[in-house]
């Protein structure tokens, strides 16, 4: 039987990902080194690279890719080719990909947006990631986008592009954005968020709050349970127990 669910951590990662035409029935993938920031990375981390995660676009019916601790990463070019030829994906977590003080793969993830055309969870977790005009734009090409969460140490927010973003995608339904923007600046932002999409859009959620602030984590106890576990907190389904049947 074909399991629908691989996860990789610290293994001879090349030879594991030329094999994924083996099972291209794998709907949910995992790979990650052990440790993430600011813990020191291992050595096995840096062997995945831009070539290796290019194989990931064999699997054809994949809908959940988590990619996080891969500091080996240069361009993210992987991420374009992924879009083009995994059209299933729904959901894409990326976290520390590349070099800690840069999130060098941003603008192939920008030009990869259009080609996602079934995604629906978003989640990017790196340092000085700038939610700005050329990323709302490009992100407004993903029209399937539900949910957004951005978690970005020294991270800073556009709040025109940000407004304009959510105008755009009728689709979104929750967006969170941590950053080390201030605190006046996300209540200012989320305030007029919700002047002007309450009445036409009720069910949007938004939680907008400077990351290590001392109410962040009032803030996220205020996050719906079903975003909070499936989109805010950086977690894998793998080796969990499935839930029971009734």
């Amino acid at each position: 039987m074909i399991k629908s669910m691989v996860s990789f951590k610290r293994h001879k990662y090349r030879a594991v990902f030329i094999d994924l035409y083996l099972v291209p029935g794998v709907k949910r993938l995992v790979v990650h080194s052990e440790w993430l920031p600011p813990v020191l990375r291992t050595a096995e981390s840096y062997i995945v690279t831009d070539r290796e995660l290019m194989y990931i676009s064999k699997l054809k019916n994949l809908r959940y890719l988590q990619l996080a601790g891969l500091p080996g990463i240069i361009t993210g070019s992987f991420l374009s080719v992924i879009a083009k030829e995994c059209p299933k994906l729904s959901q894409l977590h990326l976290a520390y990909l590349g070099l800690t003080a840069h999130c060098i793969y941003i603008g192939q993830l920008c030009q990869a947006f259009s080609h996602f055309t079934h995604l629906q969870d978003l989640r990017l977790e790196h340092a000085y990631l700038s939610i700005d005009s050329i990323f709302c734009k490009a992100a407004q090409r993903c029209t399937s986008l539900q949910r957004l969460c951005v978690v970005s140490k020294n991270g800073s927010i556009d709040s025109g592009a940000v407004i304009d973003f959510v105008s755009k995608l009728p689709s979104l339904v929750v967006l969170q954005l941590f950053t080390d923007a201030t605190q006046y600046l996300c209540k200012k932002l989320q305030k007029s968020l919700k002047e002007r999409f309450e009445s036409c859009r009720p069910a949007l959620s938004v939680s907008i709050w400077p990351l290590f602030d001392q109410d962040t984590a009032h803030v996220m106890n205020t996050i719906p349970t079903k975003h909070l576990e499936e989109l805010t907190i950086f977690s894998s389904k793998v080796a969990q127990r499935p839930h029971k049947r009734l």
